[in-house]
């Protein structure tokens, strides 16, 4: 198996576990159940290597991955296809990973200034396994809970934001079936009648109108 075809598998494996990209995932920010995974998809993979690895270096060559997708993401010009300008033979196979991206920009007067998504998904795992057994000094528990507590605050902004786009799609989607619907545009064309007569005769019109409308519910 060549190295293209192995981190291809690699990366078809994390595709399948959210929580480690996906920051609306359950369990983002757990770093235990993260490090329960990425055993998991380091030992699925190593079933299909011929030299098996450890986990923190499958976590380093998904980073690795990442970030050259990054690059060659740049280099793409603005509304060209993944076969325009790129030769590097897993883009096309990374492409899936771009509705997960957080704009930083966006996020970062909200949240923090210094935030950044790729920290969570690789460096928070390295740094915080990394701690124990590794000594007591006091700056690294410190560090710790800084990052798990940004973790926390960009996920719960991350889907509160979610959650206004989405109540605000459903809005919108009741409306346009308002307007679709027979009994609507009925309506429309009542109150465009209405707006043509005298105040009066609006009050009295529509005091009828009322009265047929829910006659059968007296």
């Amino acid at each position: 198996m060549s190295i293209d075809d192995e981190n291809s598998v690699l990366i078809e494996l994390i595709q399948t576990q959210p929580i480690l990209y996906d920051l609306r995932a359950e369990g983002f920010c757990n770093k235990r159940k993260k490090q329960e995974v990425w055993e998991k998809v380091n030992s699925e993979w190593n079933e299909k290597r011929i030299v098996p690895t450890d986990v923190e270096s499958t976590k380093a060559r998904w980073k690795n991955l990442r970030a050259t997708y990054g690059r060659n993401k740049k280099k793409l010009p603005s509304g060209s296809s993944s076969s325009d300008a790129i030769v590097w033979p897993l883009f096309s196979a990374m492409r899936w990973i771009d509705k997960y991206e957080v704009d930083r920009a966006q996020l970062s007067s909200q949240v923090s200034e210094d935030i950044d998504v790729f920290r969570y998904e690789s460096d928070q795992d390295e740094n915080d396994y990394g701690l124990e057994g590794a000594g007591t000094s006091a700056p690294k528990p410190k560090k710790k809970k800084r990052k798990s507590t940004e973790c926390t605050a960009l996920v719960d902004y991350i889907q509160k934001t979610n959650i206004e786009i989405n109540a605000e799609e459903r809005a919108n989607q009741d409306r346009h079936a308002d307007e679709g619907s027979e009994n609507f545009h009925f309506a429309m064309d009542i109150a465009h009648t209405l707006d043509r007569l005298p105040y009066e005769k609006q009050k009295e019109k529509k005091r009828r109108i009322m009265n047929i409308v829910y006659e059968d519910d007296i």
